[in-house]
């Protein structure tokens, strides 16, 4: 390149390209910014009669210049007039690259000064202009550019940036606007401009997560919950819990568990109302069941339902979950199930939070004492609705519902109808936290009227809903079953693979154990299957005993449910209910109208 550039041998530029690689560590970037400082001081000069350049190598070699590129660079830096090295120092407080506009909004700026005090960085091969914005042309010159800037007066350099630019609205730059504050939140001392401050924090918190960026968003909260301080749980109580309770969810989505754990334990210390603690509580039951604490997390539902005068047994009898079955059917009457549709909306607070802990317990019920707890908790949510008016917890209620007639009493054309009626009430109520779930139940519910088709549908819209909404249990088990559903289809085992590596890794990410290994069961019934070179590298490697001690009780159940055994099918807890809770068949004799309705339903259909 020397050679090239010099235009002179390669054998006359091989001392000075040995001396360049040395300094620049062969860097093409550092290597011209090099070779520009050895000619801005005369030491690498054109000569027009030999037409090519000279240099001596005695005289540079004497300069001793620094193996540090990041001083070389901070050398180069010093040498710009004053104007360009402030603007500089103002575009590396933003990073990397920066809009024109904003550049100017926090300096105070016109955009024309702007391009003017830059010029001399922009003609020195320090920075890239594009239409609109500036960007360094490598990160050691950022740094060097910060550098620039005495560490004593970054901070408030930092604080004046973040004033201007709230000053000019700069609403599309959320995050810049926080991330300047942050850097100079130590000098806010008014407790106006820290409310300011933070309510800012707790929207750029929202906006993070809507993009999945949840490490971030936790960061923001944690920025703002400083802002308040201690006196803001009793100043701004309000604020300060929504900063939390989204702080103690950000840090749950990015893993953070036990940072959740303690934000959530400080958030119950503090809550003022039921409605308040419920919220906290919820967020526990949310991290214990991703910790597989599943019996816990059941513990800790019953705890917080007791606040509302809710006594929910962990292990509920039989004859107690056929009482709440039968007073739906009572409250129901001869009603339509559409017409649940128009029920008024639910107006009391402290028995909507109710609703929402019996929603979260679901899973923990599940997995802990299948069939009744999770079939108690459906019909206590559904009678609640029926009395008091809808809710969110309603439609998610209403699908379980449905799947819980039909599986259990075979009202499979009644139980289609909650689904349907479930799915309806989302939509037009614009319930989104509940339709990751009403999606679940639907796969399930879909399958006894519909293609196997339509199922893997619901599970594939299931698992990208739990993604964006933030549902880590309902996103990994949609995953789980829309891949034995395609197995059942008949899918080509590729595919299938394929589809597992992206289900595994988004398990792992969320830090969700028993998810992950449920795919990993069935990724080695695929291998098993395939006899491939790949499946036989992945049997080879899978730690068999490892995957066998990671199964506890609180996952046991959950595994041979969701993946079965080699000898023979996994039974439903509906069909474990059908077989083992006489009041069933009375039951089904009691609603014979609406099941004769259930048995007009052909083989066809159902298949």
């Amino acid at each position: 390149m020397l050679a090239d550039a010099l235009h002179r041998d390669e054998a006359e530029v091989a001392e000075l390209g040995a001396l360049v690689h040395q300094k620049t560590g062969g860097n093409p970037f550092f290597t011209i910014q090099f070779l520009h400082t050895l000619a801005n001081e005369r030491l690498l000069v054109f000569d027009p009669l030999a037409r090519g350049w000279k240099w001596e190598m005695g005289r540079i070699q004497a300069k001793r210049y620094t193996d540090n590129v990041g001083v070389l660079m901070l050398g180069k830096l010093r040498q710009l007039p004053s104007e360009a090295r402030n603007a500089v120092g103002l575009l590396a407080c933003f990073g990397h690259r920066v809009e024109t506009a904003l550049l100017a909004a926090g300096s105070g700026l016109s955009q024309e000064q702007v391009h003017e005090a830059l010029a001399p960085a922009l003609r020195d091969g320090l920075l890239f202009r594009e239409t609109d914005a500036y960007e360094f042309l490598h990160d050691r010159v950022e740094e060097a550019a910060y550098a620039l800037i005495p560490e004593e007066q970054r901070a408030p350099i930092h604080l004046r940036i973040a004033r201007r630019l709230l000053d000019a609205r700069a609403e599309a730059n959320l995050f810049d606007v926080v991330n300047q504050f942050d850097r100079g939140a130590g000098l806010i001392s008014d407790d106006q401009e820290k409310q300011v401050v933070a309510e800012l924090h707790l929207r750029a918190a929202r906006k993070a997560k809507v993009s999945s960026a949840y490490a971030s968003a936790a960061k923001y909260c944690a920025a703002g919950i400083a802002q308040l301080g201690e006196e803001g749980w009793s100043k701004r109580y309000a604020f300060a819990l929504a900063l939390a309770l989204e702080g103690a969810e950000c840090r749950l989505l990015s893993g953070d568990f036990e940072g959740a754990g303690t934000l959530i334990a400080s958030i119950l210390s503090r809550a003022e109302s039921k409605v308040d603690q419920a919220a906290a509580y919820r967020l526990r039951i949310t991290l214990e069941v991703v910790n597989s604490a599943n019996t816990q997390a059941v513990a800790t539902g019953i705890e917080c339902l007791r606040l509302f005068g809710i006594e929910l047994p962990p292990h509920p009898s039989w004859e107690r979950v056929g009482t709440e079955y039968q007073r739906v059917w009572e409250a129901l009457g001869d009603r339509p199930i559409e017409s649940l549709v128009d029920l008024p909306p639910l107006t009391n607070p402290e028995i909507e939070a109710a609703q929402r802990v019996l929603v979260d317990l679901y899973a923990p019920a599940y997995l802990t004492d299948g069939g009744r707890l999770y079939a108690l908790i459906t019909c206590t949510i559904v009678n609640l609705t029926l009395q008091h008016g809808t809710s969110e917890p309603s439609a998610h209620a209403y699908a379980w519902f449905g799947w819980a007639i039909g599986a259990a009493f075979r009202k499979y054309e009644e139980g289609y109808r909650f689904g349907k009626l479930a799915c309806a009430l989302a939509e037009s109520r614009g319930f989104v936290a509940q339709l990751g779930r009403i999606q679940y139940a639907m796969g399930l519910i879909s399958s006894w009227l519909e293609p196997i088709t339509a199922s893997i549908d619901h599970y594939r819209k299931a698992f990208h809903t739990g993604v964006e909404t933030g549902d880590l249990f309902w996103a990994g088990y949609s995953a789980v079953q829309l891949v034995v559903r395609c197995l059942i289809r008949g899918d080509p085992l590729d595919e299938v693979w394929r589809e597992t590596e992206e289900f595994l890794a988004f398990n792992r990410r969320t830090q969700y154990g028993l998810a992950a290994d449920l795919v990993l069961s069935q990724q080695r019934y695929i291998a098993s299957l395939q006899g491939t070179k790949r499946a036989s590298s992945f049997l080879a490697s899978f730690d068999e005993p490892a995957f066998e001690a990671r199964l506890g009780p609180d996952r046991m159940s959950t595994m041979v449910c969701c993946t079965g055994s080699s000898s023979s099918p996994p039974a439903s807890p509906m069909a474990i209910i059908r077989r083992r809770w006489p009041p069933c068949a009375a039951r089904r004799r009691s609603f014979g109208d609406r099941g004769d309705r259930s048995n007009s339903i052909t083989t066809t259909s159902r298949r």
